[in-house]
């Protein structure tokens, strides 16, 4: 059954239909950045079909130019088991 984005059921039905006749439907490989965090999004993204990954990069790692720095001192991936002992 359809339903409506909470986004669009506060919109007007010609507001609606306005925004989606300005949508248009894009297919993408597997493993393509829709969106980086360094810059504004360019677009508003619905999937329709498939899986999308949202990666959000630990600001501790990177300098202020956004070079990777020394993360040694970083347990990037830690077992929680391992954590409390």
């Amino acid at each position: 059954m359809f339903q409506l984005m909470p986004m669009l059921k506060q919109k007007s039905k010609s507001k609606r239909d306005q925004m989606i006749s300005n949508w248009e439907e894009v297919v993408v490989d597997a493993n393509t950045v829709l969106e980086t965090e360094s810059e504004p999004a360019k677009y508003m993204w619905l999937l329709l079909k498939g899986e999308v990954s949202v990666l959000k990069r630990p600001e501790s790692i990177y300098d202020e130019n956004g070079k990777l720095t020394d993360v040694k001192h970083i347990a990037l991936f830690q077992n929680p088991v391992d954590s409390n002992s």
